[in-house]
């Protein structure tokens, strides 16, 4: 709860009761009413087509889940050999061992390697670490670019 804010009575109230009706359910094969409920409320707002909720404990779990449901998708396609994740240098995607394989912080990582296989580091596109990332200190925003 600490992404919408510490301190939030309405946030420790709501959590009291649901933890009085069902305090931890994995959603991976049943749904309880909460989050069928929740589901078809994010449903709403999403644009055109989006109309799938899939729930998880973390950005981790979520980094992980999608990874695999990317792979499930393109099996089921006839495509098995499609798995690589391709990411960005100096970007954090979670401590979960697939999530830190995707990672591309090498300091996060060192210790855990070897990691899961199929990733793929791209430069990070921040003007604001540029001098870190090329090499060439003062980079314009174009030069950036362009590099």
């Amino acid at each position: 709860m600490v992404q919408v804010g510490h301190g939030r009575s309405e946030l420790a109230e709501a959590a009291a009761k649901q933890a009085g009706e069902l305090a931890y359910f994995p959603l991976w094969s049943h749904a309880h009413p909460r989050a069928a409920e929740l589901a078809a409320r994010l449903a709403e707002l999403t644009p055109g087509e989006l109309n799938r909720v899939f729930f998880t404990t973390g950005g981790g779990e979520a980094v992980e889940s999608a990874w695999k449901l990317a792979k499930q998708y393109f099996k089921a396609v006839g495509k098995p050999l499609k798995h690589k994740v391709i990411s960005r240098r100096i970007a954090y995607h979670g401590t979960p061992h697939g999530a830190l394989s995707i990672t591309g912080i090498p300091a996060f990582k060192e210790v855990f390697e070897p990691l899961v296989p199929g990733t793929v580091h791209v430069p990070n596109t921040n003007h604001y670490r540029a001098d870190e990332i090329t090499g060439v200190p003062g980079m314009s925003p174009e030069a950036f670019g362009d590099h």
